[in-house]
């Protein structure tokens, strides 16, 4: 095994775990663009699935008591819907274009935030569908389900501890429907497990780290921090996804 990939690897899960940990997102947002300059996205993303299953556990028990399965349950069923359309996307879609396509997402979806727009909802059950369905084929295609459910969060305004939690709440629930999609699709390869144990040990590490700075992290700071870093990371995904770094 490759020890630049392993090394470099290690630190983009550590740092990658630390935000997850403080934010409540991301996770695929930071590591998915760095890793995919080393390691192909479609082993990539799959190890990005089993990952996040045991760090999503971890920020769950930090503030377990805001948890509210009532706030994600109407879009964790539609993802679940739309679900199969993006690991058909994974499969099927050329390396380069799914890079540049998640650059283009998560672009989008900063500057949306970062420019204050707050829409307001009449229907919200119908918004909460439309949300799950796009969460749905992201995280089949580029185990990115966040995005949309950030936005409408962010949208609602709420605050730090719920926002996190019921964030990886819906991470977790909907990754459960999805590792039997990708089993079927021949994801979970042998190269994927390894390289998943290799890196856990970074992923504990940061996961830790990020729970205890969140707990001292001012509100503020948490939604400015959060909205600097889609931001770069949309420019990055999109550079790599253009072969120019």
């Amino acid at each position: 095994m490759n020890k630049e990939i392993i090394v470099f690897g290690s630190l983009i899960y550590f740092f990658a775990a630390m935000l997850q940990g403080i934010t409540g997102f991301g996770f695929s947002l930071l590591a998915v663009p760095l890793l995919t300059m080393l390691i192909s996205p479609k082993t990539v993303i799959p190890i990005m699935l089993l990952l996040s299953m045991i760090l999503n556990v971890a920020v769950m028990l930090s503030s377990i008591r805001s948890l509210s399965f009532k706030k994600i349950y109407i879009i964790l069923i539609a993802a679940v819907i739309t679900m199969p359309i993006g690991t058909y996307f994974l499969v099927s879609v050329p390396d380069y274009l799914i890079e540049f396509l998640i650059g283009i997402l998560i672009l989008s979806f900063g500057t949306y935030l970062f420019l204050g727009y707050q829409f307001k909802i009449k229907r919200e059950k119908i918004v909460q569908v439309l949300v799950g369905f796009a969460s749905g084929i992201l995280g089949g295609a580029v185990a990115m389900s966040g995005p949309p459910l950030v936005m409408f969060f962010a949208n609602r305004r709420e605050k730090k501890n719920p926002f996190r939690v019921n964030l990886v709440l819906y991470y977790f629930c909907l990754n459960l429907f999805i590792i039997p999609v990708y089993a079927f699709n021949n994801l979970l390869t042998t190269r994927v497990f390894n390289l998943s144990l290799v890196f856990l040990p970074a992923l504990v590490l940061g996961a830790i780290a990020g729970n205890l700075l969140a707990r001292k992290l001012p509100e503020h700071i948490f939604r400015r921090a959060t909205l600097i870093l889609l931001l770069i990371m949309g420019l990055l995904a999109i550079l790599n996804g253009f072969k120019v770094i």
